[in-house]
């Protein structure tokens, strides 16, 4: 049974060639786009794991601006080390 059905779909396929063709090549982007999109995913969901303490990583900004919020991801070195001498007080 299932040996008349792939002859049957082979035969389909090479009487709609330009309509298989078009379904082939939609098939195989989507594929592409989905499987570059899961491996940013991971990408982005695995970013510092390789540090032993992953969990007290932190990342400072600043938001502000004219009108439009806006986020700086850059701070400047006072804060730096006014961070850095909070840490080590107990």
């Amino acid at each position: 049974m299932i040996k008349n059905y792939i002859k049957i779909a082979w035969r389909s396929i090479f009487a709609n060639k330009f309509y298989t063709g078009i379904n082939i090549l939609g098939l195989s982007a989507g594929l592409v786009v989905g499987i570059f999109l899961l491996l940013w995913i991971q990408d982005e969901l695995s970013f510092d794991r390789f540090h032993k303490n992953e969990r007290k990583i932190y990342k400072i900004g600043i938001e502000g601006g004219t009108g439009i919020t806006k986020k700086y991801l850059r701070i400047s070195l006072p804060l730096l080390a006014l961070l850095q001498k909070k840490r080590f007080r107990k």
